[in-house]
């Protein structure tokens, strides 16, 4: 597994990542809260856990499945086997 890439994300951003990775494991591996709830979970704006959520998806940390949830990316140890698609 490559390294993450250090300082990708900001203090917020990283809330972002931690309320997306808390709904992962609340819902069974798979995260289907909106922007809004992720937002107000994190106590950021929508338009930081936007990028945030961008930013996760282009490093390969998160996984965008086809219906808009999110799961966890290859550099995450997420692979083949833990590929999500949403509820």
């Amino acid at each position: 597994m490559a390294a993450l890439p250090l300082g990708v994300f900001s203090r917020t951003e990283q809330r972002v990542l931690q309320a997306i990775f808390k709904a992962i494991v609340d819902g069974d591996g798979c995260c289907v809260a909106t922007l809004a709830t992720l937002a107000r979970a994190s106590n950021t704006s929508r338009t930081t856990t936007r990028t945030a959520m961008a930013r996760a998806v282009a490093i390969g940390l998160l996984e965008k499945t086809e219906h808009g949830s999110f799961g966890l990316g290859s550099q995450a140890g997420g692979g083949e086997g833990r590929r999500l698609a949403s509820r």
